[in-house]
């Protein structure tokens, strides 16, 4: 063993039933958090029911409370999983904690610090990764799992590793959306050049937001228009319709929550 591991600070690591665990709910406590308040996303409850909690949650006493210094979401997935997995009658979860001590203004820049100093993954980055898991024999609902995503996403970033390296470049970049540049998949590699070419030069009207073209306007450019949800005032004003056909106008009825007319 070298000096350097011999020489380096051991932390305090245990695990913890999660329902021991305190979060701090009371506004007036130096740890408090509105995070505290968020709900929890079901796809974080299922990631943690098959991969336990991974990162440690950094905890701190006080009296004989254990009270979560970061970490609130993982706590909070790892007790939402137990009650599943109890009704499954499987072992529940243990949640991995690490001991901070410090002043309250201390501990308080730790929570800070772990929320705000997070680099999300771009978004070339994740499709790269799912593919990798893909290729390793996982399916696309444990794939979607592991990123707590939903496979419709794990397919939409399949459909961005398709496109041509300008466009993936466009991405990395920010000028161009990852849903925007999957509308160009199925076109020759020249014509995905053309039609984003196109886009990020068009001038900045309803077809752009926030300065990107929107996926929308980038699929009318590729020749491939979506279909767009039509409002109420639109789908009323289509019944009206004199020759409407009787199968048509029962689906419009059925969609604004009327009942059909019948047609004998």
């Amino acid at each position: 063993m070298t000096k350097q591991a011999i020489d380096a600070p051991r932390l305090n690591m245990f695990s913890m039933d999660p329902g021991q665990l305190v979060i701090v709910m009371d506004e007036k406590h130096p740890l408090y958090d509105p995070r505290a308040k968020l709900d929890v996303e079901e796809s974080m409850i299922r990631n943690v029911m098959v991969n336990g909690v991974i990162e440690p949650v950094i905890v701190t006493k006080e009296g004989n409370l254990t009270l979560v210094v970061a970490g609130r979401q993982r706590v909070k997935a790892a007790l939402a999983a137990n009650m599943r997995l109890e009704t499954e009658g499987k072992k529940p979860i243990r949640v991995p904690c690490i001991v901070r001590r410090g002043s309250e203004t201390d501990l308080f820049g730790v929570s800070i610090s772990e929320n705000e100093n997070r680099k999300d993954d771009t978004p070339l980055s994740r499709a790269q990764k799912a593919q990798k898991l893909l290729n390793m024999g996982a399916t696309e609902e444990e794939t979607a799992i592991a990123f707590g995503v939903t496979v419709q996403s794990v397919r939409g970033w399949g459909k961005l590793l398709e496109c041509s390296a300008p466009v993936r470049k466009a991405v990395e970049s920010g000028r161009i959306s990852a849903s925007a540049a999957t509308k160009l998949v199925g076109l020759p590699r020249e014509k995905q050049a053309e039609a984003l070419d196109a886009a990020l030069t068009e001038p900045s009207k309803p077809g752009k937001k926030n300065g990107r073209p929107t996926a929308r306007r980038v699929a009318q450019i590729a020749g491939k228009p979506e279909a767009r949800m039509r409002s109420r005032r639109e789908i009323m004003t289509r019944l009206e319709t004199p020759k409407l056909h009787p199968i048509y106008r029962e689906a419009l009825q059925w969609v604004l929550g009327q009942e059909p007319d019948h047609v004998g």
